[in-house]
């Protein structure tokens, strides 16, 4: 029988409870409203020993009921891959706030040029650092816009 060298043997593993957000987009009239929902959310999910809280890929979509949802969808997904840097500092602060990793769906992003857009997933630290995972696999709809 061989020994796994990846953990200790007097180390058992250690088990961690996580939160699957169930997010209701509805109308918000301000990124504070937007924000305050969020923070509930994962503060009842800190308020249960959560490790990791999972928000649904699409959450921050929410943010587009701050402008006319009446203009082409193209207008309205480049002005919420501008609130990119919002969300992330949002996002970062609540998860070093609550000392809990957050994967915050997906947002939006610009490609450097602004040419093209992209949907990342951010994943946040306990101490608010995060890193980006580009979607892999597209849905019809983002291949064709």
């Amino acid at each position: 029988m061989m020994k796994s060298t990846c953990f200790k043997e007097e180390s058992p593993l250690e088990r961690i409870r996580v939160a699957s957000v169930q997010y209701l987009i509805r109308p918000v009239a301000s990124f504070s409203q937007f924000q305050e929902q969020v923070e509930g959310l994962v503060n009842t999910a800190a308020d249960y020993k959560c490790r990791l809280v999972v928000f649904p890929e699409y959450f921050s979509t929410q943010l587009l009921t701050l402008n006319n949802v009446n203009r082409n969808i193209s207008e309205q997904i480049r002005d919420l891959a501008n609130q990119r840097d919002r969300v992330i500092e949002m996002m970062s602060g609540i998860a070093k706030k609550k000392s809990i990793y957050i994967a915050a769906g997906t947002m939006p992003s610009f490609s450097d040029d602004k040419s093209k857009v992209f949907n990342d997933c951010f994943f946040f630290s306990p101490s608010g650092r995060f890193e980006s995972q580009g979607k892999l696999h597209m849905t019809r709809f983002e291949k064709e816009e």
